[in-house]
């Protein structure tokens, strides 16, 4: 029994410490899309996102000669 309290405190803190990265780097690519101009960052950048897959700008997409444009 003390065995598995041992392992399960490792695992958690393990997964705490998983947690604290994951968090970390998603606050920095959310301040990296700020800076490229996503006035909210991940929220933006998931919008903009959802409006490309639905207008089927992608349908064309070979995935080769693309250049993704503000222009469009």
């Amino acid at each position: 029994m003390e065995e598995d309290t041992k392992f399960l405190r490792t695992r958690v803190a393990v997964l705490e410490s998983q947690l604290d990265l994951m968090l970390a780097e998603r606050d920095h690519l959310n301040q990296m899309l700020i800076t490229c101009g996503f006035m909210e960052g991940i929220p933006t950048l998931m919008k903009t996102v959802e409006e490309v897959l639905s207008s089927g700008e992608l349908q064309e997409f070979d995935g080769e000669s693309y250049i993704a444009s503000s222009d469009n």
